[in-house]
């Protein structure tokens, strides 16, 4: 910083006087004369040993004399602009000079901006330079400071109101190398560490006074401890704001000896509250919650990726990010939240990723905000993430993540820093979770997060970063080491790595970790789908129209009267059944006795919903169902085919791969996502138990399942999806038949494709001879 003020004064004119030569005497004045003192000595400023000062005189060129401030000219006020605690400015009190200063608190009334005799605004200000003082000065007597370049640009030091006294000068040029020097920092790193300190002088010992018990401390003590303050993010007694911005403060990093009774920040003073994503304070708006004091941009929030929801704005900071990742569509607000301190970032206890500092029981802060430094030990690995092959790739920059540019469906390499998905959308690893980790020179190996409390002490108290950094235990040696995020990824099913090894004794051990980490993540994924529960849905009883896709009026033409009566009511042999008609509750002959209206009166099988091994949730029957009985109907929101394309492209951004669209007719698409009934969880099978049918029912198409043989109760129920649902790529099937052709929607194997070839034996070759 000392070399940014130099650079300063090489860039202004310097002119160098002294009377013998040995020091500097005084400015130049336009005749060339030496200024002195009504004695006739030379006025010498007091140059301190370590710091030769030169004095500086404003140049003017020729061609923008007419631009530059005249000499006397009063300085432009500034009482228009509100200034913020940790804003830097020169601040001019009676004949002193401009002198740097930063913006603080008043250590008496607990406030940095007052207004007195009803129209005279103050601002609180501390000073920078050898002397630790402070006062209030009136904002037209204050200029923002951006440095000693500019400030001599204002008009010549040596004619008010811009003199600096020789006296002073010294004095003056360490302030605003120590100014100079704060620019550097943030408005919120100067507030923490240039505030100063206030405290009372120690008073004097009372005489012949007996030793009192000690107070035994209260709840309210208790509690007071555990509240985190905001510049410097440590525990202990606070003080609260009273505005909207619920701030929490320690008296010593606000500067403030007492706390007053009514405390206001100097966010909630002015109105400028800055944005948690971007940190700009212009047209921000605050969450909706009235215990919620953070404040956004709108437009912050849609290109993150937050949970958000609007109308009216409720924050990322009541959802758990984790849970939003895995489910897109829901909104977890249950459980106990933990909240980073510097971005909107919020996870449950369960949720919270690996390399978090806890601060208190209810703050962290999250690895996203780890140290620069990491970013030069990061590595990346030498195959495609997406294809598992090698190649030209681009390397992530904030994972060992490489991919190709034609598997991420781009044109050309991205300019600059190039993130994957997983670090654009904020995804770290948990505690517990089975890594792929590189050491130093060693091999990619297995291992595992350790949550802090089963870290070792030994490996405690080596070195490493409270934030970004995590413990993780080595499968195979069982030994521990620090590591962060870019040197990880995710250990995942049929991960086997490379075999070769530079020893026997390493590839024994190797093989040994990978068995190992094999089973615990088994062991993880059972775990994990007994916890899961099926993504929220609404049910519903009969299809919902959307968009245009209107339903259609009941056309006579469609309904027709059957032969039956109410001795033989509607069964095999009915005209409508045949010709998959269900008969009108109005025309039908059977009257109340027909057995032809199954999706008028919803006559289902009972059935429930199940964990199905490798394929997510599934639908099993709780009652014998016999073949060419119906089972339910296939139920949704109808849409036509430019909703179902725009809804498809939102659930392959959004990552999801689950769809529940049916064809029903040209331009009538079922989708059971967002709305349906117990349907929409039967699975895929190449060799299934149920078929979907077409029927007519009052006039208007409707799909139903019905069973192609008899099913016992227990069993999962299935139909071929064939052409009938819609999806934009290709999805490995995993129902286990063994005509099954590999990927859902594509036609079976027949049984002569199924039988194993038989081997050719090899023998001797038997020739003819004459």
């Amino acid at each position: 910083n000392g070399s940014d003020v130099g650079q300063e004064k090489m860039e202004a004119e310097h002119v160098l006087n002294s009377s013998d030569g040995s020091g500097p005497a005084g400015f130049l004045l336009p005749g060339g004369a030496v200024q002195r003192s009504k004695f006739g000595r030379l006025r010498k400023p007091k140059v301190s040993p370590c710091m030769e000062y030169t004095p500086l005189v404003r140049s003017h060129s020729s061609h923008s004399s007419q631009k530059q401030t005249a000499v006397g000219e009063k300085p432009k006020s500034s009482g228009t602009s509100q200034y913020l605690v940790g804003d830097l400015l020169w601040s001019k009190i009676g004949h002193h000079p401009f002198w740097p200063a930063m913006v603080s608190f008043d250590p008496v009334s607990g406030r940095y901006m007052k207004v007195v005799r009803k129209n005279l605004l103050l601002y609180h200000v501390q000073y920078f330079g050898v002397e630790a003082e402070h006062g209030w000065t009136q904002p037209r007597r204050v200029l923002p400071f951006e440095g000693l370049t500019k400030f001599v640009a204002l008009g010549d030091l040596k004619r008010p109101p811009y003199a600096v006294p020789l006296r002073k000068r010294d004095a003056w040029m360490v302030a605003v190398e120590e100014a100079a020097a704060a620019m550097e920092l943030t408005r919120a790193e100067r507030k923490q560490k240039l505030t100063f300190e206030y405290y009372d002088p120690p008073a004097k010992p009372a005489r012949n006074i007996k030793a009192v018990r000690p107070l035994r401390e209260n709840r309210s003590v208790e509690k007071a401890k555990d509240e985190l303050c905001l510049v410097c993010e440590k525990t202990g007694a606070t003080l609260a704001c009273t505005g909207p911005c619920k701030m929490s403060f320690h008296l010593d990093c606000l500067g403030i000896a007492h706390p007053p009774a009514v405390f206001l920040c100097d966010e909630c003073t002015t109105g400028k509250h800055p944005c948690l994503v971007c940190n700009k304070t212009e047209d921000t708006e605050k969450c909706s919650l009235e215990s919620c004091g953070s404040f956004y941009h709108v437009s912050c929030l849609e290109t993150s990726p937050l949970p958000l929801k609007q109308k009216p704005l409720v924050c990322p900071r009541h959802f758990c990010l984790y849970c939003f990742q895995q489910k897109p569509r829901s909104f977890n607000t249950k459980g106990r939240l933990l909240r980073c301190v510097r971005c909107p970032s919020t996870f449950h206890h369960g949720c919270l990723p690996a390399g978090s500092s806890t601060l208190n029981s209810s703050t962290v802060v999250c690895p996203r905000h780890s140290p620069p430094h990491h970013m030069s030990a990061s590595i990346n690995v030498n195959w495609c993430m997406l294809c598992s092959k090698g190649g030209r790739l681009l390397c992530c920059e904030g994972c060992p993540a490489a991919m190709h540019e034609d598997c991420l469906g781009l044109q050309e390499a991205p300019e600059g820093a190039f993130l994957c998905p997983d670090c654009l959308e904020w995804k770290h690893p948990k505690y517990g979770d089975i890594l792929w980790v590189k050491l130093g020179c060693y091999r990619w190996w297995p291992a595992q997060v350790c949550a802090p409390a089963d870290v070792p002490a030994n490996i405690q108290a080596l070195k490493h970063e409270p934030i970004g950094e995590f413990a993780v235990r080595f499968y195979g040696s069982h030994d521990y080491y620090w590591t962060h995020r870019r040197r990880v990824f995710l250990f995942e099913e049929g991960d086997s790595g490379s075999l070769t090894a530079s020893s026997k004794s390493v590839a024994r051990l190797f093989e040994a970790a990978l068995e190992e980490a094999t089973l615990a993540w088994e062991q993880q994924r059972k775990a994990r789908e007994q916890c899961e529960k099926p993504a929220p849905f609404r049910m519903i009883r009969t299809n919902r129209p959307v968009c245009q896709a209107a339903m259609p009026s009941v056309d006579a033409h469609k309904e027709s009267a059957c032969l039956c009566s109410p001795k033989d009511p509607c069964r095999t042999n009915c005209l409508n059944r045949l010709m998959l008609y269900e008969c009108s509750r109005y025309l039908c002959p059977a009257g109340e006795s027909c057995e032809n209206q199954r999706f008028q009166r919803r006559q289902y099988v009972q059935a429930s919903v199940i964990r199905s091994s490798g394929r997510g949730w599934g639908l099993q029957t709780d009652q014998p169902v016999a073949a060419g009985d119906f089972v339910m109907e296939y139920v949704g929101e109808l849409i036509d085919e430019v909703e179902c394309q725009r809804r498809l492209a939102k659930l392959h951004v959004e990552n999801i791969h689950n769809f529940y669209f049916l064809t029903l007719e040209k331009d009538r698409i079922i989708d059971a996502g967002p709305r349906g009934n117990l349907s929409r969880f039967i699975n895929h099978s190449c060799e299934p138990n149920c078929e979907t049918q077409k029927w007519t029912v009052n006039g208007d198409t409707r799909v139903g399942i019905f069973a192609i043989g008899d099913i016992a109760p227990g069993t999962e129920l299935t139909f071929n999806y064939n052409l009938d649902c819609r999806g934009n790529e290709k999805i490995p099937c995993a129902c286990g038949a063994k005509n099954c052709s590999g990927y859902i929607g594509l036609r079976p194997r027949r049984p002569a494709e199924c039988e194993p070839k038989p081997k050719r034996r090899k023998g001797p070759r038997v020739t003819a001879s004459d």
